[in-house]
């Protein structure tokens, strides 16, 4: 094209007066074509692709990454080599580092080392990205993304797939870089049976300028709509609203919004639930997600704020325009056309293998543009690839299931009555009410307690009681407060103060730990996250949950441990400060004791790293869990003076720990307990460092914290918490441990919101249990109920002459058999007389070779007749309904002296 044009230039002769004009159009025409063919050859277009990825299970979320090049570059288009049928949704990130350096990996904990940013999203068989003339999104060396991650949330389980993103890159500077502001909801809790359910969020823009001009919401199957509004002076403006059951594309705003600093940003997500379950937020199609991204450009996206959530502005989210809520009309972008886009789903046959990228767009080269009949014909589909999966799934949960307390029968006895224990042995009352159910033993258990255990048999006798007796177990009181009068962020510690009746609560507010909160030397990264400009201590009354008061604004910038000494001073630990903190109780605005320099971390005597916790001695000292980075305890005297510390990088050593995430302080025993988070085990030092106990448990998991009462220091409380290493995931309990023998008596299995529970703490006499969780952000409390409990029977009391129930029984058993057996005998009689005579044989019996079934039936060799029951199979049933308690009788057999003993409890008083 550019030499045709050159040679029709010189064939025209001579440049005379009367024909320059027109050779210099051509010149002009020619020198805008050399440079749009110019722009066109620096734009690359990279597919980035799954490396033939097989998936184990459905939900997966896999990455792979792209190395960029050294020379500055700019995103302009985005285009999904994928379908609905095998990707739920699909991420670009540009990253400073991916998070593993293999092909592909699982990145459902992490995608990135270091700073991160959204590029692209889309789902729903959305159309690709095309950001508009002199916006970009600029990546490469002089920015913190030197890598873009695509990451894949895999509906189905593939098998050797190629899904990805091809993106266009080019080198022409863009005026104006693109970047991607999420709003995100922390808490969804969808009652089951609701047709309209809304959760609401907040919070406050802070930074630059920013022009919005796209939006894309995203949720899954329950969600109707999402809807922002940017709120300046009491005027709401509408930034965004979608139904998140469209395609998930970015789709432009009626206008370009401008975001200032000071902006208030609120959501709302409102949802349909027609399971018998409720849904909560999380990462699986079965669970839910309230997503808002706003797409915007400015001069330069360095330092702007890219996460909205939280509660800022709990009055604005009570007066949402009724609007948010109504379903919008399908976007103007969309066109109702091309009915011959069915073919562009997979079927259900289709599933076992998915398609490569070039199958799923070979069919489309007839029409490039998606349209929203291309969606409609394919939603059906979609929809019932995830409903499938998860339809009763959650419908049939057993009611015994939601039973706050389970114990081993042997292991609670054994540390009850164990030879190393004293007679008055505290057991938590809670615990009481299965050793009242002493049929829960079997008899081989019974015959172990009466041969080998004396003692335990004489206590036992001690424990005879009337019929009816009161009991006392832990029970979650759901109501003891609400959470929406009460803005909570993330838990981080809890404290109870007995003296005035309060719970202290430490939380982050609209602050969330990210995966770029730190760079990788452990640095809070003030360039992003900003102190918490409101409070993060909340005073609630511990019995009505009313609020107290609140404080701590403008101090903290992750907040994490909390406890309260002896004397009413308060202690926290801010992982972002790096640094341990003690306030009295008048004077909350300043610290009296500091310990750790402030944002700088360090693993020596006076610097710590992430600290997690702190337990204080009577005298003052106190001791540190130095926490995330150092992995070690440090004991200060009560001035902040280092004392010691101990830790071992050697993990066969008693001493290593990884990640001690909490200590609870035992003095009377002098003792010190460590929840060793991510070995998966709690140990316990005196006071030295020395070990005591090394516990473990196949039902751990990680154990985010541990627990003492002050009046009952013979046992140990620790909760176990969300499992990041790797996919497996544990029920969450509160373990009850003996001091003395470091055993797990009994566990406690906790309510199902308590998901990723972070703090336990306990009043003086363990009668009250309070659990900090982060997701929802609420506190949840246990206590000890009383209710009575029945007996099947009563037991003889020692000295009593009365008769023997059982023996009564008997005989009257025996009377019954015998009035309703003799008249059974005279029938049988009379109908073998009967019999005899009319065979005229009567008088020819030989009773000595027939028995009494061949003459009531001479023809058995010629029917079929009933199999005989087999007399010495063994009785599965019985055998189970005497391990569950349902009968007091031993199988056949059973011989043994003692079958016959039971417990009865005695009324019982919180210890």
């Amino acid at each position: 094209m550019i030499n045709l044009k050159l040679s029709l230039w010189k064939k025209n002769g001579n440049l005379n007066s009367s024909n320059y004009l027109s050779k210099f159009s051509y010149f002009i025409v020619l020198l805008f074509y050399v440079v749009v063919q110019f722009q066109f050859i620096n734009a690359e277009k990279i597919e980035i692709l799954m490396n033939n990825v097989t998936t184990q299970k459905e939900d997966a979320y896999i990455c792979t990454s792209y190395k960029l090049s050294e020379y500055q570059q700019y995103i302009t288009n985005v285009q999904p080599l994928a379908t609905a049928a095998i990707a739920h949704h699909i991420f670009a990130f540009g990253c400073e580092k991916p998070a593993s350096e293999s092909k592909s990996w699982n990145c459902e904990s992490l995608v990135c080392q270091g700073q991160k940013s959204i590029l692209f999203a889309w789902g729903r068989n959305a159309p690709a990205l095309e950001l508009p003339e002199d916006v970009a999104f600029k990546v490469g060396p002089k920015t913190s993304m030197k890598y873009i991650v695509v990451n894949i949330h895999y509906l189905i389980k593939v098998n050797n797939d190629r899904s990805g993103l091809a993106i266009t890159f080019s080198e022409k500077q863009r005026k104006y870089q693109a970047g991607i502001m999420l709003m995100v909801a922390n808490y969804i809790g969808i009652p089951p049976k609701t047709q309209k359910y809304s959760t609401k969020f907040s919070c406050k823009y802070t930074g630059k300028n920013l022009k919005m001009f796209a939006y894309r919401v995203h949720a899954h199957m329950h969600g109707d709509v999402n809807a922002a509004y940017r709120v300046r002076q009491h005027e709401w403006t509408q930034l965004a609203k979608g139904d998140p059951q469209w395609p998930q594309a970015f789709y432009p705003t009626e206008e370009v919004y401008d975001i200032k600093d000071g902006d208030a940003l609120i959501g709302i997500c409102t949802y349909h639930n027609n399971e018998n379950r409720v849904v909560y937020a999380g990462s699986t199609h079965n669970d839910e997600m309230c997503n808002v991204y706003l797409m915007y450009y400015t001069d330069n996206t360095e330092d702007v704020m890219d996460t909205c959530s939280g509660s800022t502005y709990p009055q604005l989210e009570s007066i949402i325009p009724a609007e948010a809520e109504v379903k919008p009309k399908p976007p103007s972008s969309f066109h109702l056309t091309d009915e011959d886009s069915k073919n562009d789903i997979m079927s259900h046959h289709d599933m076992e293998g998915s398609k490569t990228h070039h199958e799923i767009t070979k069919n489309k080269n007839k029409e490039t543009k998606n349209t929203l009949s291309d969606f409609l014909s394919n939603i059906d589909f979609y929809d019932d690839v995830e409903q499938m999966r998860s339809r009763n799934r959650y419908n049939n949960i057993d009611a015994e299931s939601n039973d706050n307390s389970y114990l081993d029968p042997n292991a609670l006895l054994d540390a009850a009555f164990s030879d190393d224990t004293e007679s008055d042995y505290q057991i938590d009352p809670a615990l009481l009410f299965e050793l009242a159910k002493f049929n829960n033993l079997n008899s081989n258990n019974r015959k172990n307690f009466k041969t080998n255990n004396n003692k335990l048999k004489g206590q036992l006798n001690n424990l005879l009681s009337p019929k009816t007796i009161t009991i006392s177990r832990y029970t979650n009181l759901e109501n003891w407060y609400n959470p929406k009068s009460i803005n909570l962020g993330q838990i981080g510690g809890i404290a109870i103060s007995e003296k005035t009746e309060s719970v202290y609560i430490f939380h982050r507010a609209s602050q969330l730990w990210q995966m770029d909160s730190f760079n990788e030397e452990y640095r809070f990264n003030t360039r992003k996250y900003k102190v918490i400009p409101t409070d993060t201590i909340v005073v609630m009354n511990k019995n009505s949950g009313k609020f107290i008061k609140s404080w701590g604004s403008n101090l903290f910038f992750m907040p994490h441990g909390l406890t309260l000494d002896s004397e009413g001073n308060i202690w926290v630990t801010d992982v972002g400060r790096h640094q341990v903190l003690k306030f009295s109780a008048d004077n909350t605005k300043n610290p009296i004791l500091t310990v750790g320099e402030l944002m700088i971390p360090g693993n020596d005597k006076n610097h710590l790293c992430q600290p997690s916790d702190v337990a204080i001695l009577k005298n003052g000292d106190f001791f540190v869990a130095d926490g995330y980075c150092n992995s070690r305890i440090i004991k200060f005297n009560k001035n902040g003076e280092y004392l010691t510390e101990w830790s071992s990088e050697d993990e066969m050593m008693p001493s290593h720990f990884f990640v001690p995430h909490s200590i609870a302080l035992n003095e009377e025993q002098n003792l010190l307990c460590v929840a060793d988070r991510e070995n998966f085990r709690i140990q316990c030092f005196d006071l030295h460092g020395n070990l005591i106990h090394q516990i473990k448990s196949p039902e751990f998991g990680p154990i985010y914290s541990v627990a003492f009462a002050a009046n009952n220091a013979s046992v140990l409380y620790a909760i176990n918490g969300y499992n990041s290493r790797d996919d497996k995931q544990y029920d969450k309990k509160v373990f009850l441990i003996s001091t003395k023998t470091g055993s797990i008596f009994a566990t406690i299995n906790l309510h199902p919101d308590i998901r990723t529970p972070h703090e336990l703490e306990l009043t003086n006499d363990a009668s009250e249990i309070f659990i900090g969780n982060l997701n929802p952000p609420q506190v949840f409390k246990y206590a000890l109920v009383n209710f009575n409990y029945t007996k099947n029977k009563d037991l003889p009391k020692k000295g009593n002459n009365k008769s023997d129930p059982d023996k009564e029984n008997f005989r009257t058993s025996i009377f019954i058999m015998g009035f309703l057996g003799v008249p059974l005998v005279l029938v049988i009689l009379v109908a073998l007389i009967v019999r005899l005579k009319n065979m005229g044989k009567l008088k020819k019996v030989n009773l000595e070779n027939r028995n009494i079934g061949q003459w009531l039936n001479r023809n058995t060799k010629k029917r079929n007749g009933f199999t005989r029951l087999n007399q010495n199979s063994d009785d599965e049933e019985a055998e189970s309904l005497n391990k569950m308690g349902h009968t007091s009788r031993q199988g056949a057999g059973d011989t043994d002296s003692d079958s016959e003993v039971e417990i009865n409890i005695p009324q019982l008083s919180k210890a």
